[in-house]
């Protein structure tokens, strides 16, 4: 069985701003305790190394502590303290191997791998973790041997497997999708020729094209070819290349494939060259493929790089791998178009004592994380991270005057900020919500029970932890009509109507008919909630539907593509410096202006429909009509 040199395609948005380490002074730290495993004793492989949406670390591999030293598959989280299982520690059956795993919705997670069973002969195994439970939706997904397993999951709920299929003369490269009940395959297999592919990699594009990347067995020495599926069929992306050929020059192994933020194929791979094994990464121009950096820049001619991986976040990529020349210690690099080198990211000899197997991964903040086996652990895992950015820090986050029974309730967060310029409020999710608004404190009219999000963001800090809380409305806010000279309330009891906000006594009833001019209003109460309606003016001969509070009133109401702010007191105005703010029904400003007339008409031609809230403020006072714009 041929064994995996790990090189792990990860794509993420950052500014990847490193510099070398004497510059900032920063070192590599370790994340968790060195040395774990989810058996807490058993050698660990095949590492694998994730970032999700919210900056959280994955580590897959397998563990050797588990059915006498099996290897089976197991999955691990860094809580913010230590690494904790993702379900079952040691979920596979048997010995998993050429894994691979990749995120779906919420919480699931899914596992490939060849499934060392006899029953199986390591033929291709897909598990899915629902949240609480690993189950299998796949087996024997191959004809024979699988290796080289990949996973990808595309933004339309399918998931793809890449590997090769040994079943098939000389290896082929086939690709599976799983619609959620069956998988089938994707165009017509295999897609190498009858000569053969080794060292594959598959992932998607940024617009869930489906790509694959494999050593190519007829293009001698054994060439990198990558192809694509057009919809229908399998079709090349440029010819096949190599980094060098000529006398000593070797086939390609440890191929892997990704996209940066402008959607160009990166190919990162190793080969012989007159010396030991080294790395190049190559990209597609959208005509030929041309070398990122130097060919078979890792290390020295006559030294080894070998367990390589590779992250591409939006600026340059950087390269993780085994150094022969320093004592086959993890050494990390990043790619320098200014110098067109690859420089290396603090100090050379990121591990202690031998590396094998490291993945590399970049969280939304530009930091840098590494994984590896660890000889000096007694082979386990360990995790090691380069700060550039330092994330938030969530305390805590509530809701002022919640239920709501007023028109309004007040966010507040504590925390820290650090690297980070601003809190963000979210409605709707925490990464692709509506934006609410910013501040450690924001003030939000909810209009039905509704729940918000808060980040910190800015500077270099993209993404990472969110916290939320929910405002409920405890009961709605109540409207009047009037018709003629007689109010109606939308709260059928409960009610007690004011007259330029002077109770009047014993009116209670759901109408209530006006014997004299000025504003009326309703406060609904039902248990220990009371809510005022917004005020209509009656007036026995002048225009109706008027919001008013005391000698300021707004009109029509309903609203057209204008609105009216009248001061019928022109000394309140003259005396005091008034302005007009409006923000729909999630708090968003939508307009915001100062008012210098007594008689001013703000447009609303630029909004839609609906509920908004009219802000009328000075130093002295400060007035909120609800609008309706139809």
């Amino acid at each position: 069985m041929q064994m995996k040199l790990r090189i792990s395609l990860v794509l993420l948005a950052g500014l990847g701003l490193l510099k070398p380490d004497a510059a900032t002074g920063q070192t590599w730290e370790v994340v968790g305790t060195p040395g774990f495993s989810a058996s807490g004793s058993g050698v660990c492989n095949w590492q694998r190394l994730l970032v999700d949406q919210y900056n959280n670390l994955y580590l897959a591999f397998n563990d050797e502590g588990f059915g006498m030293g099996s290897g089976q598959g197991s999955v691990m989280k860094f809580d913010g303290t230590s690494w904790v299982p993702v379900g079952t520690p040691g979920f596979t059956q048997s010995f998993a191997h050429h894994s691979d795993f990749a995120f779906g919705r919420g919480d699931t997670i899914y596992y490939s791998y060849a499934d060392g069973s006899p029953t199986a002969m390591s033929r291709a195994a897909v598990m899915r973790y629902d949240g609480t439970t690993w189950s299998p939706i796949g087996s024997l997904l191959t004809t024979g041997e699988c290796q080289y397993s990949s996973l990808a999951f595309a933004s339309d709920g399918t998931l793809y497997l890449g590997m090769i299929d040994n079943g098939i003369s000389n290896g082929g490269m086939i690709v599976k999708k799983y619609d959620g009940s069956t998988w089938s395959d994707v165009g017509t297999m295999p897609i190498s020729d009858a000569a053969g592919a080794a060292y594959a990699d598959m992932t998607l594009d940024r617009h869930d094209t489906l790509y694959v990347a494999y050593q190519d067995k007829g293009q001698l020495p054994g060439k990198v070819r990558v192809k694509k599926f057009d919809g229908t069929g399998w079709v090349n992306v440029g010819d096949p290349f190599l980094a060098t050929t000529g006398p000593g020059a070797g086939p390609a192994m440890d191929i892997y494939l990704a996209f940066d933020l402008q959607n160009r194929p990166n190919v990162s791979y190793s080969h012989t060259f007159q010396g030991p094994p080294r790395i190049s990464v190559e990209r597609f121009n959208g005509t030929a493929w041309e070398l990122v950096g130097p060919a078979q820049f890792s290390s020295g001619q006559f030294e080894t790089s070998l367990f390589s991986s590779l992250a591409l976040p939006k600026d340059a990529p950087y390269i993780a791998y085994q150094h022969g020349g320093l004592g086959l210690k993890a050494t990390v690099r990043k790619y320098n178009a200014a110098t067109n080198t690859w420089d290396n990211v603090g100090a050379p000899g990121v591990s202690d004592d031998v590396a094998a197997h490291t993945s590399i991964a970049i969280d939304g903040n530009d930091n840098v994380y590494v994984a590896y086996f660890d000889q000096l652990n007694g082979g386990r895992n360990t995790v090691k991270k380069y700060t550039t950015c330092i994330a938030p820090v969530l305390q805590s986050v509530v809701a002022v005057n919640n239920p709501v029974c007023e028109d309004s309730a007040v966010l507040k967060v504590t925390g820290t900020l650090n690297d980070a310029s601003s809190w963000r409020w979210f409605s709707g999710s925490c990464n692709n919500g509506t934006f609410v608004g910013t501040g450690d404190s924001i003030l939000v009219f909810p209009t039905e029970s509704t729940t918000y999000y808060v980040k910190g963001l800015g500077n270099c800090v993209n993404t990472g932890a969110c916290l939320q809380v929910t405002v409920d409305v405890a009961m709605p806010k109540p409207t009047i009509t009037l018709s003629g000279n007689v109010f109606t309330s939308s709260a059928a009891t409960g009610n007690q109507w004011y007259r330029n906000n002077t109770l009047i006594p014993g009116a209670t009833n759901q109408t209530y008919t006006a014997t004299q001019e000025g504003s009326y209003h309703t406060r609904v109460t039902s248990g220990d909630c009371s809510r005022n309606s917004d005020p209509l003016t009656y007036q026995s001969s002048s225009i109706t539907n008027v919001r008013q509070h005391g000698s300021i009133k707004l009109y029509p109401i309903p609203a057209g593509d204008h609105l009216n702010v009248e001061f019928e007191d022109a000394q309140l105005f003259k005396n005091n410096s008034w302005q007009v703010k409006i923000t729909d029904k999630l708090g968003r400003v939508v307009y915001t202006s100062g008012l210098h007339q007594s008689s001013s008409t703000v447009s609303l031609r630029q909004q839609a429909a609906g509920i908004y809230f009219v802000s009328i403020s000075s130093a002295k006072a400060h007035y909120v009509y609800k609008v309706v714009k139809k």
